[in-house]
């Protein structure tokens, strides 16, 4: 058996334990404001890259985009999965420019892609049904899994509104 430096042993031990870890994730947070918002984080928590927010008289989706994406050749369908199947839901898109003002990007380029309801069923629909979604479009590529304890308090919460 050969004798390797001790630095060798230590970066072997580093090496396994990172393999061993659990990867960071993309999650779901709730959020508790004036209106509730469910949230799909980015992997580093500084980003929304999918939001639900209900209100006393409205909810909505939006999915925030970063600059540069132009407007759709058609309009994006966000894939909501329930235990009936899978809904298509057509998505709407904010340009920056004309009745919307935006600080961090050009006029034309689209800020987000977005569909909202009058009343919260929108929202509780989505938090005490849906699976799994997914959506490809310009701008957006994300396939997200439900977390049914996450999802069941912004219900809770979104219920109380």
């Amino acid at each position: 058996m050969r004798n390797y430096p001790i630095s060798f042993s230590l970066a072997l031990a580093l090496v396994t334990l990172a393999a061993a870890a659990p990867a960071a994730a993309q999650q779901w947070k709730v959020y508790d404001e004036e209106r509730v918002a469910l949230e799909y984080r980015n992997v580093a928590d500084t980003a929304s890259l999918f939001a639900v927010s209900c209100g006393s008289k409205s909810s909505d989706i939006v999915i925030p985009l970063e600059p540069g994406i132009k407007p759709p050749a058609r309009p994006p369908e966000l894939r909501v999965t329930d235990p009936s199947g899978v809904r298509a839901i057509k998505m709407q898109w904010d340009v920056c420019g004309g009745e919307m003002t935006c600080t961090d990007r050009p006029n034309g380029d689209v800020s987000t892609y977005f569909v909202k309801a009058k009343g919260k069923q929108l929202a509780l629909r989505f938090a005490d049904q849906a699976t799994s979604l997914a959506i490809e479009a310009p701008g957006i590529s994300l396939a997200a899994k439900a977390d049914k304890r996450v999802f069941a308090r912004f219900a809770a919460l979104c219920r109380k509104q």
